[in-house]
């Protein structure tokens, strides 16, 4: 049997990958996925399909054999451990497709505001819409970065496309682990929750020893705890911060993380390691909604540079 590297498995991927962050971000931001709440049906809308046939299209594009959408709407791709070294744990990296119904989804209009200038941005579909560093204190630490908001009308659904955007990268890239993209997160975790209990999610999950999640606001979090109960060992989130760090991104371990998806795993497996990674976006869930896209650059630069899996 031959083993390729995982270094010349990135080279190659990276070497034939044309798309950039940015430009596969405001592609699936423009793809209306918004959740509703009153539906009884899974997921609560057929439309909500949409995007995870695009993901399964580009995910077979690229070879990935595995990739399918189930009948509930869950995209799944898996990328084989190509180290040589069996005892490393396998991890699942996840995030999700729907976005809130706090806002409308519907014909999101992404604006890149290049190297924000620091004074107050006026969302031109709704002039009362407005982006202030009064407001947004982190803003002030982004003068001269690029920005992108919605027209003002809309949500931008950075929460949590940032997310799916990363985890594109890194298949790209041959970053090995069980790859899941998940419908319902905004109707409370019910998709993840369901899919943990889904006996064809679990064979696919079953050597699964870690659940990350990207889909935390801001820069700087490694979550430790959600919905203050522990889901992430010190021990694990500092070996993550290591890595990142490394790799020239500085993060935090945070308790205070709320709820996504790692969540559902956790309560089925107390034992997993389940955590949530900061992937840039603020203000989520409102017409005010942002993403800093020099952040998720550089994150989905630094995870495709790093060595997974970490054990």
């Amino acid at each position: 049997m031959l083993l390729i590297s995982t270094f010349e498995i990135k080279q190659y991927f990276m070497t034939n990958y044309t798309s950039t962050v940015e430009e596969r971000f405001v592609k699936y931001v423009q793809i209306d996925t918004t959740a509703d709440p009153n539906s009884t049906s899974f997921p609560s809308s057929e439309i909500q399909k949409n995007l995870g046939r695009e993901l399964v299209k580009e995910l077979t594009a690229m070879g990935i054999k595995d990739a399918e959408m189930d009948e509930w709407g869950y995209v799944f791709a898996t990328i084989p451990n190509n180290t040589g070294n069996e005892s490393l744990p396998t991890i699942c990296f996840c995030s999700h497709m729907d976005t809130a119904p706090d806002c409308s989804g519907t014909n999101v209009k992404p604006i890149v505001h290049r190297k924000y200038d620091g004074n107050p941005i006026t969302l031109p579909d709704d002039t009362t819409q407005i982006i202030t560093t009064e407001r947004h204190l982190y803003l002030k630490e982004k003068i001269g970065d690029d920005l992108i908001t919605a027209s003002g009308l809309t949500l931008l659904g950075a929460d949590d496309k940032a997310g799916m955007t990363i985890m594109l990268f890194m298949i790209h890239a041959g970053v090995p682990g069980m790859y899941g993209f998940f419908l319902a997160e905004e109707r409370g975790l019910y998709g993840s929750e369901f899919a943990a209990q889904d006996k064809h999610c679990m064979e696919i999950m079953r050597d699964v020893k870690a659940v990350i999640s990207f889909d935390r606001k801001g820069t700087s979090s490694i979550i430790t705890h959600q919905r203050k109960t522990r889901t992430c060992s010190d021990r694990y989130a500092m070996e993550l911060q290591s890595a990142f760090k490394n790799a020239g991104i500085m993060l935090n371990l945070d308790p205070e993380g709320f709820a996504t998806d790692s969540l559902s795993f956790h309560k089925k497996n107390p034992s997993l390691e389940c955590t949530n990674i900061s992937v840039g976006f603020w203000d989520q869930h409102t017409c005010c909604e942002y993403q800093d896209i020099a952040y998720l650059e550089q994150l989905s630069k630094a995870t495709i540079s790093m060595m997974w899996p970490i054990p």
